[in-house]
C-alpha cells in the first residue's frame, strides 16, 4: 500500500502539536502530501471573521495551523491548510474524504 496523502486535524493543544509533528515525519518518509485541518467551532467563527476584516487576531488553533504548515514546509512536505466551521468530528471526516 502506498500512502500519497494524509490529513491531520490541528487544535491549539500540546497533543495536537505532537500529532502534527508525527504526521509531518510520516509524510516526509512516505513522500506524501499533507493537509492540516482546523475546525473552528461556532464560538471561534466570529473571531475568524473579525480577523479577516482586520479585527482581532485569529484563534489559537489558527495560529497552530500556521505553525504546522511552517514545520511541514521546512521538512519539504507539501502541505495544504484549511479552516472549516462546524462540529469537529463531522468536519474532519468530511474534509478527509473530500481530499482523497
Amino acid at each position: 500500500m502506498t500512502i500519497r496523502r494524509m490529513a491531520v486535524a490541528v487544535t491549539d493543544s500540546p497533543a495536537s502539536l505532537r500529532a502534527a509533528v508525527l504526521a509531518i515525519e510520516l509524510a516526509e518518509g512516505w513522500h506524501a502530501d499533507m493537509r492540516a485541518i482546523h475546525v473552528a467551532e461556532d464560538h471561534t467563527v466570529a473571531a475568524l471573521v473579525g480577523a479577516a476584516a482586520g479585527g482581532p487576531r485569529p484563534a489559537p488553533g489558527e495560529a497552530m495551523l500556521r505553525h504546522v504548515a511552517t514545520m511541514a514546509a521546512a521538512r519539504g512536505v507539501p502541505v495544504e491548510t484549511t479552516v472549516v466551521a462546524g462540529e469537529p468530528f463531522r468536519k474532519i471526516l468530511e474534509e478527509a474524504r473530500a481530499w482523497q
